[in-house]
């Protein structure tokens, strides 16, 4: 007679491991300044132009 339920997996095929995890790369993010944007403004057609 089989046992009961699925047999268990191989260990090395598991899926989730007691291991160590991967090392996890640091980023640097440095503050800029954003760029100086042109202003827009709609006119009462709905057409984007571009005013100083």
């Amino acid at each position: 007679m089989a046992g009961r339920g699925p047999a268990p997996k191989v260990p090395n095929r598991r899926a989730r491991r007691d291991s160590e995890s991967a090392p996890q790369p640091l980023l640097r993010f440095e503050h800029v300044e954003p760029p100086e944007l042109s202003d827009f403004r709609l006119h009462d057609e709905e057409e984007l132009v571009e005013y100083q």
